[in-house]
């Protein structure tokens, strides 16, 4: 990107989205490090602060859909799977499944 693109950036990004535009400094220079692994560490904190406080009723409903449609994956019949890689893998999967299955149904017997 030339010298004039690069000042008119911050510009144009506060016009686009109406915030100020953050420079990331250059990863690959050392003396950048510590002031990346503190901004990462601050964006992760921020986010599990979400996900365990106001986000967290998000965050359990986005887990109860990925729960519904993966025994919904797992629930298809077998005539019903080609050969692409996510049913190879759904194939590659089910037999282990049964398997834990049956020793759950073997264990809560008793």
């Amino acid at each position: 990107m030339d010298s004039e693109n690069q000042s008119i950036t911050p510009l144009v990004w506060e016009l686009l989205f109406g915030e100020r535009f953050e420079h990331t400094p250059d990863p690959n220079k050392p003396e950048n490090s510590a002031y990346i692994t503190a901004m990462r560490r601050q964006r992760a904190e921020g986010i599990r602060h979400f996900a365990v406080g106001a986000g967290k009723p998000l965050f359990d409903e986005w887990k109860k859909k990925v729960r519904e449609n993966t025994l919904a994956l797992l629930s298809v019949p077998k005539a019903a799977l080609c050969d692409c890689a996510a049913c190879l893998i759904l194939r590659e999967i089910r037999p282990r499944l049964e398997l834990i299955v049956e020793a759950e149904m073997l264990i809560n017997k008793e």
